[in-house]
């Protein structure tokens, strides 16, 4: 079984140069880990069609890791996207580019129900029923 975990406080723009934000794989019997995939040099490597320049996070700031099959999927809110990990090979692909199809938001949250929602925070003010958000996946 597959314990895995992201690392998403690292990295140079969080004062950690030598740690990249990162999904690892933990072996809980030793206490170690190893790095399944880079998600600083993912974000490096493939930048999202609309920055936000004034919060622009280079390593990004990850949330949420939800496991499904043989995939990760992570979200990552400064950037507002969504990647997929492979748990054989560590490659990383991008899900979802939240800043070209809604624009200024804040994805957070992210779970699998028969699809895909994200929760996000919103430009202010924030009426009801706005931070409604969801995906078809291809599983």
């Amino acid at each position: 079984m597959l314990i895995a975990a992201v690392i998403a406080g690292a990295g140079c723009s969080h004062g950690f140069p030598g740690t990249p934000n990162s999904i690892i794989q933990v072996n809980l019997k030793n206490a170690t880990y190893t790095q399944l995939a880079n998600l600083s040099a993912f974000l490096a490597d493939n930048p999202v069609i609309n920055p936000n320049p004034p919060d622009f996070e280079p390593d990004g700031t990850f949330y949420s890791l939800v496991s499904l099959g043989d995939r990760l999927y992570t979200v990552e809110p400064n950037h507002r996207e969504i990647d997929q990990i492979s748990t054989a090979d560590g490659s990383v692909n991008r899900v979802m580019d939240i800043s070209e199809t809604y624009g200024h938001i804040v994805p957070t949250a992210l779970a699998d129900h028969n699809a895909w929602y994200f929760g996000n925070l919103f430009e202010f003010p924030i009426h009801q029923g706005e931070c409604r958000s969801t995906w078809e996946s291809e599983e």
